[in-house]
This record gives structure tokens, C-alpha cells and sequence, in this order.
């Protein structure tokens, strides 16, 4: 029985160490959000009387400011970034009180684990081009604009060489066919940053509902790089509002 004891005791033990190291990981920024009643001048208050910074209301969001400590170095490991956030839940004023933890954030790219399935993808293919051997295939490529790139443009019409291949265009030609061109629709668009002073861009760029997030002002212009990997947002924006037939000044 004795022995029994042992084992659960050291087994409990292995398991409170992991969970230590598990805890461990979590990382958390210098910033705390929190809801608060009664209006900025109340959060400030707060801040001012258990030692943080106010800096500010956060957009969009009712009630709820964002502070930070003001202590030289804010504790990362989770058991001091969670001691600072019961001294604020303590407090009667405070809804509730997040510290905000840092994520690790991966572009979408090539997926090298699906190499290994590329003999799979090649038989499947090759049974499905069979069914449409008889019949070839001519898409028909509408110059609507004058965009020397219009026909490689493949997400606004259909540059598809053969039917086996996925359709990927957005089916923005029929919606022209119709008359629809999107004037006075707004559209906001969450991605990497936009160069809105592109010739392309900046005559229906709209300032009035664009804004940094990471910034936190109203310019959200990439931050330009080597390697060009924050250019996807500006792409997507071209999709929805680049000027029309090389229109460019």
C-alpha cells in the first residue's frame, strides 16, 4: 500500500511539474484590457490610483479601455501576469480585466507536407482529364479593360486551361455584364496594410474608415520590406478598387 502511495504521489507530482511547464509558455504583452463602467474619465481614475497608464478607448468596443503597468519590465510568465489582473478584477468599478497575450501569427504559404501525396494527386488528374479528352476546352477570355495583366487576372474571370482545374474566379464579370460596378458601396479589409497611395488605389481610397490597428492611427500603409510579404492587403484591395483601363496620371 505503501509503495501505491508512492507512485500517486510521484505521479501527481509529474503532472503539477508538467502543467508548470505547459503555464509557462503563455507570453503576455505590457497591455490589459478592461470594461469599466462609467466612461473614460472613471478609467483614468483607476489607472492613476493602482499604478497604470490609460491609454485609451478601445475602438469599437463599448466601455472598454486598454492600460498598461508602469513598471519598468511587465512580468511575460503567466502566474505574475495573472497576479496583476486579479488587482484589477478586485476592484468593484471593474467588469472584468484581460491581460493580452502574444500569439505567434504564420502567413498562409506552401504546405511542403503535401508532397508526399503528389503521386496520389497525379493518378487522380489523369483519370479525370480522360472524361474530357472528346471535348476541348476553349474558355473564352473577356478584354473588358485595357490591362496588359487582364489575362493572367485569373481571380476576376475564368483563365482556366482545362475543366479539370478548380474554378477560382470571384464572378465579377457577370456582375459588370449587369451594370453593377459598386459605386457607393464602402469596404473595409482586414489584411497586412494597404498602399493607398498607389496610383491604382488612391482615387477610391477611403480614409474614413481605414485605420492601423497595429499602429493604432489612421495611416495604414504596409511596412515595407525585402521580402514583400506584407503586399497581400493591397493586393485584395486591388480586386475591389483598382481604377479601371490603366487610368493612371
Amino acid at each position: 500500500m505503501s509503495a501505491c502511495r508512492s507512485f500517486v504521489i510521484i505521479l501527481l507530482s509529474l503532472l503539477v511539474s508538467l502543467t508548470e511547464v505547459l503555464l509557462s509558455r503563455n507570453v503576455y504583452d505590457n497591455e490589459i484590457v478592461i470594461r469599466i463602467l462609467g466612461g473614460s474619465e472613471v478609467a483614468q481614475l483607476l489607472a492613476m490610483e493602482m499604478g497604470y497608464t490609460y491609454r485609451g478607448h478601445v475602438h469599437g468596443f463599448p466601455d472598454t479601455y486598454l492600460l498598461t503597468p508602469q513598471e519598468e519590465e511587465y512580468p511575460s510568465h503567466k502566474k505574475r501576469g495573472l497576479d496583476l489582473t486579479k488587482r484589477l478584477t478586485k476592484d468593484a468599478r471593474v467588469l472584468w480585466a484581460d491581460p493580452q497575450e502574444v500569439k505567434q501569427r504564420q502567413k498562409r504559404d506552401f504546405r511542403e507536407d503535401l508532397l508526399s501525396e503528389l503521386p496520389l494527386f497525379r493518378v487522380k488528374r489523369m483519370s479525370d482529364e480522360s472524361k474530357f479528352l472528346k471535348k476541348p476546352f476553349r474558355p473564352k477570355l473577356n478584354r473588358l479593360f485595357n490591362d496588359e495583366l487582364w489575362t493572367q487576372e485569373w481571380y476576376l474571370q475564368d483563365t482556366r486551361t482545362r475543366p479539370d482545374l478548380p474554378k477560382l474566379d470571384l464572378n465579377v464579370l457577370p456582375v459588370y455584364k449587369a451594370g453593377i460596378t459598386g459605386k457607393g458601396v464602402r469596404v473595409s479589409i482586414l489584411d497586412d496594410g494597404i498602399e493607398h497611395i498607389h496610383d491604382d488605389l488612391k482615387d477610391n481610397y477611403d480614409p474614413d474608415i481605414s485605420w492601423d490597428c497595429n499602429e493604432d492611427d489612421s495611416d495604414p500603409l504596409p511596412r515595407y520590406e525585402p521580402t514583400r510579404q506584407n503586399s497581400h492587403g493591397t493586393r485584395c484591395a486591388g480586386e475591389v478598387a483598382e481604377i479601371r483601363t490603366n487610368e493612371t496620371k
